[in-house]
């Protein structure tokens, strides 16, 4: 219309694909020999329109339900398509298709993509196991070639009942797959701990709460002496047996056993006070003094000095004191 309008005499129209230019909208011109302010109708005029956007090529789509992946690859490879696929469960052989997203009969585009689903053969149906005794798991999994692991966790349910499954009831999986089963150990065990070193039952504690308790400790401020029980082990508890899931244990620890001195042994001979110390806890320190030689001058218990009628107790560190002389 314009090269009719304005009585151009000289134009050469020339069409190409565009996919940014519309149909019949202008591409690009050219003069020749001359600038554009000489233009006149006569003059040598090249000009480009677009075709529109270039037409890829159609393609019509097979019916691939029922044929394999590699029919499907094959077919996409020639006909450049892009394909994404998954693996689904299926009565049909693994391998074989068995649902497409672009019908069959219906064009697609060079580029374009089709979706489909690939059999991986007939799977295995999950039962609900919950409540179930762990046996049953086993047995399960031993018929249908399937792979197992245990998680173990303390529980108001009866031991080796089963309180969890990793994958829900109904769902499908394959042979070889691994299903985690959560095990009920049942109520916790406390064993009795007397006599015992605090660090057993706090182990024993750490154990249990990894495996779903929350039990706490509680240690009494108070101590008592024990001819049976050595120092820092536990005199009493107050739970033995089954337990709640969070109870507290409360403890208390000894002191060991209670000695009681009779004398201050100041003055007295070194031997003397070897013998007081022989199922003691007693370390020596010799130093210079005006009393004789071999002579007890002090005791003490941590910085408290020995004295009559004290009570001490068998593990406690003393220091004994004895003069080299002058």
């Amino acid at each position: 219309v314009v090269i009719t309008d304005n009585k151009l005499t000289n134009v050469k129209v020339n069409q190409e694909y565009n996919d940014k230019v519309e149909k019949n909208a202008l591409v690009s011109y050219k003069l020749k020999n001359i600038e554009e302010s000489e233009f006149k109708r006569s003059s040598n005029l090249n000009i480009v329109v677009s075709k529109g956007s270039n037409p890829k090529n159609q393609i019509t789509v097979e019916n691939f339900v029922g044929k394999s992946s590699d029919y499907l690859a094959t077919w996409a490879s020639q006909n450049k398509i892009e394909v994404n696929s998954s693996l689904v469960f299926s009565n049909r052989e693994t391998g074989e298709i068995v649902y497409q997203s672009v019908p069959a009969g219906e064009s697609i585009n060079e580029g374009d993509t089709i979706s489909v689903s690939i059999s991986k053969g007939q799977g295995i149906s999950v039962p609900y196991l919950i409540g179930k005794k762990k046996s049953y798991a086993d047995n399960y999994v031993s018929a249908n070639d399937l792979l197992i692991s245990y998680n173990e966790v303390y529980s108001n349910y009866d031991k080796n009942t089963i309180i969890d499954q990793s994958i829900a009831s109904g769902s499908m999986i394959g042979s070889g797959d691994t299903l985690v089963v959560t095990v009920s150990l049942g109520r916790p065990y406390v064993s009795n701990y007397t006599a015992e070193d605090i660090n057993e039952l706090l182990s024993w504690i750490e154990e249990a709460n990894s495996k779903g308790c929350n039990i706490n400790l509680q240690i009494s401020d108070k101590k008592y002496y024990s001819d049976s029980v050595k120092k820092d082990a536990i005199i009493s508890q107050n739970k033995v047996g089954y337990i709640n899931l969070t109870d507290t244990i409360q403890v208390s620890l000894s002191l060991g056993s209670k000695v009681l001195v009779d004398t201050d042994y100041v003055g007295l001979d070194e031997a003397d006070v070897k013998l007081f110390c022989t199922d003691l806890n007693c370390i020596y320190d010799y130093k210079k003094s005006s009393s004789p030689i071999g002579t007890v001058i002090d005791i003490k218990i941590g910085d408290k000095k020995l004295v009559p009628y004290m009570y001490i107790n068998s593990s406690d560190l003393i220091v004994v004191t004895i003069s080299e002389g002058a």
